[in-house]
């Protein structure tokens, strides 16, 4: 942002939100939806991918597909009510 010399003001303004939602963003305290992203990347005259960078763009599995994979099992403590006995 420095370099392109884009405010935080700036970037409220172009995604249509207060300075203070933006800050949080920044910091990370509150995450960018897709279109925010798009808009920034459009802001900055980059693709998306530039943006996010080569890890995103390889990450293409689920990040809780190793569950799958390894043959894991969901155990007996969880939200549903046990039904041994009934």
């Amino acid at each position: 942002m420095a370099r392109l010399g884009i405010r935080q003001k700036d970037l409220a303004v172009a995604l249509g939100v207060s300075q203070g939602p933006m800050s949080d963003r920044l910091r990370g305290k509150t995450s960018f939806s897709i279109d925010e992203l798009a808009t920034i990347a459009g802001e900055f005259d980059i693709s998306l991918g530039e943006l996010l960078g080569p890890h995103i763009l390889q990450a293409r599995q689920s990040p809780r597909q190793d569950l799958v994979s390894t043959g894991a099992r969901v155990g007996r403590v969880g939200l549903e009510p046990t039904t041994k006995g009934l």
